[in-house]
């Protein structure tokens, strides 16, 4: 099982953010074309700052951005 987790994983980084830390990661799943992405932000980083949201928003882009297949 873990293995297939582990698979599963596309791409994960952390990242430092206003206010502490946040995880970007994305992941394969059965049934879904693409990927599914998530940022977890680490314990004590505040949930209800905008400034956050549009910076993680930041982040997820260039994710996806880096990890898109080359058009060709």
């Amino acid at each position: 099982m873990r293995a297939r987790v582990t698979r599963s994983v596309a791409y994960t980084q952390h990242h430092p953010v206003s206010g502490g830390a946040a995880r970007v990661a994305a992941r394969r799943v059965a049934g879904v074309d693409g990927l599914t992405w998530t940022v977890r932000l680490d314990p004590g980083t505040p949930t209800d700052d905008e400034a956050l949201l549009v910076e993680t928003d930041q982040l997820v882009g260039a994710a996806r951005a880096a990890t898109a297949p080359a058009e060709g």
